[in-house]
């Protein structure tokens, strides 16, 4: 069975990462609200890709079985303290969330980082130690930011938002391992479009 969590990549550094196909996200009002046709990094790595789009896809399938949080925890085991769930995809159902927040709490001592664009979902369950970030590339939907531990957004450059934290990676290729901002600090941060 192949692993479905990868030990890093350029952006997260020494951060395990998961990720699953984009066609998840189509399920959800965010997809059609925030623009994400027009510039979703992942799309991008699943057109360009083959490899990538294909392990995508059976991460997503991986899911849907009965199974996937048993399998998931048994390699949260193996990796280190941060995990960035969705480095591409998102939270397509309730029961979805619900099988993150329980691996989330058999590890309580490690740290789930995910940002979401899916704004229908109940996340009041969520331990401490799994932090879930609004994506709201447009900052229409104010009226639920509280409802997150944090917003992200994405600027041109130029266009920074006043009392915003700004990620590191565009300007100094400073890795989320490296930074860890969003892993831990009420979070109000804009990725710089690139």
């Amino acid at each position: 069975m192949a692993d479905l969590l990868s030990k890093s990549n350029t952006k997260l550094g020494k951060i395990a990462g998961f990720a699953i196909s984009t066609k998840s996200c189509s399920k959800y009002s965010g997809m059609k609200h925030q623009g994400c046709k027009e510039y979703c990094y992942a799309k991008k790595f699943e057109r360009l890709r083959r490899l990538v789009n294909a392990k995508w896809k059976a991460n997503l399938a991986a899911t849907k079985g009965a199974d996937f949080v048993d399998r998931m925890c048994e390699e949260v085991k193996w990796v280190g303290d941060f995990i960035r769930v969705h480095v591409a995809g998102d939270f397509y159902s309730q029961e979805y969330f619900n099988k993150w927040v329980e691996i989330a709490k058999r590890f309580p001592h490690k740290n789930f980082l995910v940002y979401t664009k899916n704004i229908d979902l109940d996340y009041s369950q969520r331990p401490a130690n799994f932090r879930v970030i609004l994506s709201d590339d447009k900052l229409i939907w104010s009226r639920v930011h509280k409802m997150f531990d944090g917003v992200a957004t994405m600027v041109n450059p130029g266009m920074m938002p006043s009392f915003w934290y700004t990620c590191p990676y565009v300007k100094k290729h400073t890795t989320c391992a490296e930074c860890l901002h969003c892993f831990y600090d009420d979070t109000r941060v804009y990725f710089i479009k690139h």
